[in-house]
This record gives structure tokens, C-alpha cells and sequence, in this order.
């Protein structure tokens, strides 16, 4: 006999049926109201690897959704090797491992190593302390080892916030 089984999603939306407020609130769910930001990156040529560039502040309890973001790289780093983390103070790659930015096109943050910010959900928090705060999202740079134009990478982050 055949079996049935249950997302992980079903099971709590079964859970929570009596409760609408968990339901809308179940940071699993990437649909719904889904805001997009789109972010210029300046790095320059005084970069160097490990180097850190603060993207976005989010509210308190949003969700970024990494199967949803990319970067787009508007120039060829034919000259060398580019390759960068996004994520946060406490998880310097929570939403991206490691993009490979080496030439011009869009790079899925899904693209290589799954990130801990798909596999699990976090809602960033804003505890006042900028060395336990979550929300400010931030881009380090992994391996920086090229000449970069300026504009040369763009972020699209999504994000939700409940």
C-alpha cells in the first residue's frame, strides 16, 4: 500500500489551523508579501579579502529569502577571482556561501554551498547591540583578487516581514 506523507509545511499549517495568526507568521513560507531590495555595491581597488560592506537594515523579524536573491555583475573579472558571503554579524554567510563573481551575468545566492539562511529559517533580530544584532545584512568578501569597475555588482535581496 502506498504511503502519504506531510511537507514540513503542511504539517504545521495543520497544527496551526485553528490558529491564523501562526499560520501567516510561519517563517517556512516564502509567499505572500515578498519585498524586493536592489543594492549597489561600490567595492574599490583599496578592497581586499575578508573586507566587510553593510547592505540593509531590515525590521525586526523579517525572513530574507535566499532562493529568491541573486547578484548581478555588470562587470567581467576577467583580471581575477571574485567571491563573496552574504549574511550577517553573527554568520558572516547565512544567506550566501561563497558567490562566484568572477564574470558578468547573475549569480543565484543558491549557486554553489546552501546557505544555513535556506536550509533554516532565521527572522533577524535588532537587539540593540551591533554585536548580537541580526538585521543589518552584510557582504564580506571571500576571495577579492581582481580590477573592479565601479557598479560592478548589484544585490537583489528578498526579504519578508511579518
Amino acid at each position: 500500500m502506498a504511503k502519504t506523507l506531510q511537507s514540513v509545511q503542511y504539517a504545521a499549517q495543520l497544527a496551526a489551523a485553528l490558529d491564523f495568526s501562526d499560520r501567516i507568521n510561519d517563517k517556512r513560507q516564502v509567499s505572500g508579501e515578498v519585498q524586493y531590495s536592489f543594492l549597489d555595491v561600490a567595492p574599490t581597488v583599496d578592497n581586499a579579502a575578508t573586507d566587510v560592506i553593510d547592505l540593509l537594515r531590515l525590521p525586526d523579524g523579517a525572513i530574507v529569502i535566499p532562493e529568491l536573491s541573486k547578484v548581478i555583475v555588470t562587470d567581467d573579472m576577467s583580471s581575477g577571482a571574485v567571491a563573496f558571503h552574504i549574511g550577517d554579524v553573527l554568520d558572516a554567510d547565512r544567506y550566501a556561501v561563497a558567490i562566484n563573481c568572477a564574470s558578468v551575468g547573475t549569480v543565484e545566492f543558491l549557486s554553489g554551498v546552501l546557505p544555513d539562511g535556506y536550509t533554516n529559517r532565521h527572522k533577524v533580530v535588532d537587539t540593540g547591540a551591533a554585536a548580537s544584532s541580526t538585521n543589518l545584512v552584510k557582504l564580506t568578501l571571500a576571495t577579492y583578487g581582481a580590477t573592479v569597475e565601479p557598479g560592478a555588482f548589484r544585490v537583489l535581496l528578498a526579504w519578508k516581514s511579518l
